[in-house]
């Protein structure tokens, strides 16, 4: 019984779930059978840890039936679900409750049916200053407003008022302003997985979705506007004002969404951010950092209360790019224990080296390094890359051409790491090397060339740094 769906659903109920589920149980109205009601007695009392030992079936029954023969194996399961499906239906009601504009819609609908007029526009008053006073203006809001304006709608045609075509307009723009935003979602989110799922929409088939853009009034939605700019940007890349036009949308009416789409939006503009800046374009690089301090001022920066090791690090690279030294250190040290805990420590001291080594500390980026195990794949390549960064600034010929003879060993003997990967560690330690050996020799102006005409490559805008400087 550990394992059944009924335990892990009453696992997932935090203390003050639990007693409101109790009195839920326990109310009349809801007629749950007495027999999963006596089951739920014997449960509670074992909240939050339900252990192992005390919710064996068999135990429970028989606490349930004491003196009396056990029910049968079927009778047990049948009671499980009663009381399993009382416990979803709770989780449900809880749900509408917190969401009072769902109930009070069909109230006033139910209200202006039975022709109670006063007790209708009294709960109708109550609607409209719930629905305004809705946190969000999205898809959600706009069916809100839809449903509004058709109970409206049909109370007048039920007084055979001749106003009542006065909210066919309104109910046409929010259904239209509804449909466009979960449709305009629906479709970035096709388009985002294109590469990895077949029958992928192609930009030719949301023809007709920008045709109902242009003639409707929903375009002027907020939630419209932001999610029709998203996909704009997503089908057209090479246009970089749709991601400025994003920018500005988002800078003025962001807010107005879920934490949820906000999270995406930015998800998709730092996406963005990112492949412009590997095509070669480095102006986004104060975009992209402008994105990420964005999503740390609204909160909005971590998942499920962390931060992934991967976005850690690329925030920091980011902002040591742009030679914002004083924020990352405060970054790394304040982000720091929203790390996942396995990864924690590998990332706080790659990160920590990596400033260090951008303001040339030398010496304490090496001694911080050695604090990196190599647990993860990524850590165990970087960490090399670094150290040959700073034995060739350093000018340590010795242990740079060690380290360049033991990278690329390790390189190709280590099979799980992905060819393209693989290519673009090798490219690079051929390059430090072809650019120390050229300084040695005086001849470098093919560097630049050489860099350039590499790929798949990692480093290249410090390599054509390095190679740039012996000609100085």
């Amino acid at each position: 019984m550990q394992q059944s769906k009924l335990i892990s659903l009453l696992k997932s109920l935090e203390a003050k779930e639990i007693r409101r589920l109790d009195d839920y149980l326990r109310s009349p109205f809801f007629g749950i059978a007495s027999e999963a009601l006596d089951l739920w007695a014997q449960l509670m009392p074992l909240a939050p840890a339900f252990p192992a030992n005390l919710v064996d079936k068999y135990r429970l029954f028989g606490l349930v039936h004491p003196g009396a023969p056990l029910p049968t194996d079927a009778d047990m399961a049948r009671t499980m679900n009663q009381l399993m499906n009382k416990v979803e239906d709770y989780l449900a009601v809880e749900t509408l409750l917190a969401t009072p504009s769902e109930l009070e819609l069909e109230s006033a609908r139910v209200l202006g049916a039975r022709g109670l007029t006063k007790h209708y526009n009294s709960s109708l008053k109550r609607c409209i200053r719930s629905i305004a006073a809705f946190p969000y203006r999205d898809e959600q809001w706009h069916y809100l407003r839809y449903q509004q304006a058709s109970i409206e709608l049909g109370n007048l045609r039920h007084r055979q008022d001749l106003s009542a075509d006065l909210f066919l307009d309104d109910m046409a723009s929010e259904l239209d302003s509804f449909y466009l935003a979960a449709r305009l979602r629906i479709a970035r989110e096709i388009l985002n997985r294109q590469n990895i799922r077949s029958g992928a929409i192609q930009a030719a088939d949301l023809d007709p979705l920008w045709n109902l853009l242009e003639s409707s009034a929903a375009k002027s939605s907020v939630a419209v506007q932001l999610h029709a700019q998203v996909l704009k940007m997503i089908v057209e890349p090479e246009d970089t004002q749709h991601f400025k036009q994003l920018q500005a949308l988002n800078q003025a009416h962001g807010k107005a969404l879920t934490t949820h789409d906000r999270v995406e939006i930015l998800t998709v503009a730092q996406n963005y951010c990112i492949r412009q800046i590997r095509m070669g374009d480095q102006t986004f690089l104060r975009s992209l950092f402008d994105l990420y301090q964005e999503a740390i001022q609204d909160g909005i920066l971590l998942e499920g209360g962390e931060i992934s090791p991967w976005k850690f690090k690329n925030i920091s690279s980011v902002g040591l790019q742009l030679g914002e030294y004083e924020w990352v250190e405060r970054f790394i040290h304040d982000f720091r224990a929203f790390l996942p805990e396995a990864f924690r420590e590998n990332a706080f001291a790659y990160n920590l080296a990596d400033l260090q080594y951008h303001r040339a500390e030398y010496q304490k980026a090496l001694r911080t390094l050695l604090q990196v195990e190599f647990t993860d794949m990524v850590y165990a390549l970087d960490t090399r890359k670094l150290q040959l960064k700073i034995f060739y600034e350093q000018g340590a010929t010795e242990p740079m051409l060690s380290l360049v003879n033991a990278f690329r060993t390790y390189l190709v003997r280590h099979k799980l790491i992905a060819e393209e990967t693989r290519k673009a560690y090798l490219n690079f330690i051929s390059l430090v090397h072809t650019i120390w050996k050229s300084d040695m020799d005086g001849r470098f102006s093919h560097l630049g060339a050489e860099i350039e005409g590499t790929q798949p490559l990692v480093e290249e805008a410090w390599l054509s740094r390095m190679a740039r400087k012996l000609g100085e």
